[in-house]
Protein backbone atom coordinates (compact mmCIF):
# COMPACT_ATOMS: atom_id res chain seq x y z
CA UNK A 1 0.00 0.00 0.00
CA UNK A 2 1.45 3.34 -1.01
CA UNK A 3 1.73 6.27 1.30
CA UNK A 4 -0.07 9.48 0.34
CA UNK A 5 2.28 12.05 -1.17
CA UNK A 6 2.25 15.64 0.08
CA UNK A 7 -0.66 17.33 -1.59
CA UNK A 8 1.08 20.69 -1.86
CA UNK A 9 4.03 19.39 -3.89
CA UNK A 10 2.73 19.47 -7.41
CA UNK A 11 4.53 19.91 -10.71
CA UNK A 12 4.67 23.69 -10.43
CA UNK A 13 6.43 23.50 -7.08
CA UNK A 14 8.73 20.75 -8.38
CA UNK A 15 9.76 22.91 -11.34
CA UNK A 16 10.46 25.79 -8.98
CA UNK A 17 12.64 23.55 -6.81
CA UNK A 18 14.51 21.63 -9.51
CA UNK A 19 17.54 23.94 -9.59
CA UNK A 20 17.99 23.76 -5.82
CA UNK A 21 17.54 19.99 -6.04
CA UNK A 22 20.25 19.65 -8.69
CA UNK A 23 22.60 21.90 -6.72
CA UNK A 24 21.97 19.97 -3.49
CA UNK A 25 20.56 23.11 -1.87
CA UNK A 26 17.14 21.77 -0.82
CA UNK A 27 16.67 21.15 2.89
CA UNK A 28 16.36 17.44 3.69
CA UNK A 29 12.57 17.47 4.14
CA UNK A 30 12.06 19.37 0.85
CA UNK A 31 14.43 17.00 -0.95
CA UNK A 32 12.44 14.02 0.33
CA UNK A 33 9.16 15.57 -0.80
CA UNK A 34 10.67 16.39 -4.21
CA UNK A 35 11.89 12.82 -4.66
CA UNK A 36 8.52 11.45 -3.53
CA UNK A 37 6.87 13.57 -6.20
CA UNK A 38 9.23 12.12 -8.82
CA UNK A 39 8.07 8.61 -7.90
CA UNK A 40 4.59 9.37 -9.20
CA UNK A 41 5.24 11.97 -11.89
CA UNK A 42 6.87 10.78 -15.10
CA UNK A 43 6.59 14.30 -16.56
CA UNK A 44 8.81 15.77 -13.84
CA UNK A 45 11.24 12.87 -14.18
CA UNK A 46 11.53 13.67 -17.88
CA UNK A 47 11.99 17.36 -17.12
CA UNK A 48 14.73 16.55 -14.59
CA UNK A 49 16.50 14.29 -17.11
CA UNK A 50 16.33 17.02 -19.76
CA UNK A 51 17.86 19.58 -17.41
CA UNK A 52 20.65 17.21 -16.47
CA UNK A 53 21.33 16.58 -20.18
CA UNK A 54 21.41 20.34 -20.87
CA UNK A 55 23.83 20.91 -18.00
CA UNK A 56 26.08 18.12 -19.23
CA UNK A 57 25.99 19.42 -22.82
CA UNK A 58 26.67 23.02 -21.85
CA UNK A 59 29.60 22.04 -19.67
CA UNK A 60 31.34 20.65 -22.74
CA UNK A 61 31.21 23.96 -24.61
CA UNK A 62 34.59 25.60 -24.76
CA UNK A 63 35.02 29.27 -24.13
CA UNK A 64 35.86 31.21 -27.23
CA UNK A 65 39.51 32.15 -27.08
CA UNK A 66 41.30 34.76 -29.15
CA UNK A 67 43.51 33.53 -31.94
CA UNK A 68 47.14 33.57 -30.78
CA UNK A 69 49.19 36.38 -32.29
CA UNK A 70 51.65 33.92 -33.90
CA UNK A 71 48.78 32.23 -35.78
CA UNK A 72 47.57 35.60 -37.01
CA UNK A 73 51.06 36.54 -38.13
CA UNK A 74 51.53 33.21 -39.92
CA UNK A 75 48.28 33.67 -41.83
CA UNK A 76 49.27 37.18 -42.77
CA UNK A 77 52.68 36.01 -43.93
CA UNK A 78 50.98 33.58 -46.29
CA UNK A 79 49.68 36.40 -48.47
CA UNK A 80 46.69 38.07 -46.91
CA UNK A 81 47.50 41.77 -47.30
CA UNK A 82 43.85 42.87 -47.06
CA UNK A 83 43.52 41.15 -43.72
CA UNK A 84 46.76 42.75 -42.57
CA UNK A 85 45.44 46.22 -43.38
CA UNK A 86 42.14 45.50 -41.63
CA UNK A 87 43.90 44.28 -38.50
CA UNK A 88 46.15 47.31 -38.44
CA UNK A 89 43.14 49.61 -38.73
CA UNK A 90 41.39 47.82 -35.88
CA UNK A 91 44.46 48.04 -33.69
CA UNK A 92 44.77 51.77 -34.44
CA UNK A 93 41.16 52.33 -33.44
CA UNK A 94 41.63 50.45 -30.18
CA UNK A 95 44.73 52.42 -29.21
CA UNK A 96 43.51 55.82 -30.39
CA UNK A 97 42.28 57.97 -27.46
CA UNK A 98 38.61 58.85 -27.53
CA UNK A 99 37.80 62.40 -28.55
CA UNK A 100 36.51 64.36 -25.60
CA UNK A 101 33.57 66.69 -26.12
CA UNK A 102 34.64 70.33 -26.15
Amino acid sequence: MSRALPADLDCIVAVEQVTDYLEGALPPHARTEFEQHLVTCPGCVTYLRQLRAQIAASSTLAEQRPVPEEVTQELLAQGMPELQRSLEQLRERRTRPLARPG
